[in-house]
């Protein structure tokens, strides 16, 4: 093969990959579990300092306590999803159960944001069929992921967790991180590494927006959205 054909293979395949980029926006959005604790607002200005707006999927019988970092957080642009009101595996709840711990946690985000959450993660990600039925039946669209950042089992490796995983995907994404002390400590430097990748922080709903929309190219990922 000559040196003229060889260069004419890497200038078509540079063009391919320049189109791939502006057709696959490079994207993601934050998501938090587990809030509120006594470490949200920390997280809440590290956030603001960098200009990055998340979801946070709320536990209710915690709001009482810690309601009011998240009151910032949603002047800050950011989002409040439901996450149960104690944290149960939901899959071995009765459908009584699961519609009071879901409106109970909603009736509180009402009462202390003034708003009802339309975004519902399961704790851990588990849910069944069943499951859904009840959580389309009160309105809500299940979200789970496609990066965890496992940092509530191993926080000292969960840059290095995430940054790998998004090396295979194809945007956008959606990564899970955890209310939680250790998260102070990783959290500005996985947002200056997505702003050194020029990888855009955006909301959770164009996120999902986005992912409807490029459902015809399917995402180089096996997780569960």
């Amino acid at each position: 093969m000559t040196k003229k054909t060889l260069l004419g293979l890497y200038l078509g395949l540079s063009l391919l990959t320049n189109q791939a980029l502006l057709a696959w926006p490079t994207e993601v959005a934050i998501t938090i579990d587990d809030a509120p604790t006594i470490n949200t607002q920390a997280i809440v200005s590290t956030l603001a300092a960098n200009s990055c707006s998340v979801t946070f999927f709320v536990i209710g019988e915690q709001l009482p306590k810690y309601y009011s970092a998240l009151q910032q957080a949603l002047a800050n642009n950011c989002l409040i999803g439901n996450h149960t009101f104690d944290h149960p595996n939901i899959t071995k709840l009765t459908d009584q159960q699961l519609v009071s711990q879901i409106t109970t946690t909603e009736k509180l985000c009402q009462e202390y944001f003034g708003t009802k959450p339309i975004y519902f993660r399961p704790p851990a990600g588990r849910y069944n069929g069943a499951n859904q039925l009840t959580l389309d039946r009160l309105g809500y669209q299940t979200v789970t992921w496609q990066v965890d950042s496992r940092d509530w089992q191993k926080p000292e490796k969960a840059l290095a967790c995430v940054t790998s995983q998004l090396a295979e995907l194809t945007w956008p994404s959606i990564i899970l991180l955890h209310d939680q002390t250790e998260t102070l400590n990783y959290l500005p430097d996985l947002l200056a590494w997505l702003k050194q990748k020029n990888i855009q922080c955006v909301g959770l709903d164009k996120i999902i927006s986005d992912r409807k929309k490029l459902t015809e190219k399917p995402l180089a990922t096996n997780r569960k959205f």
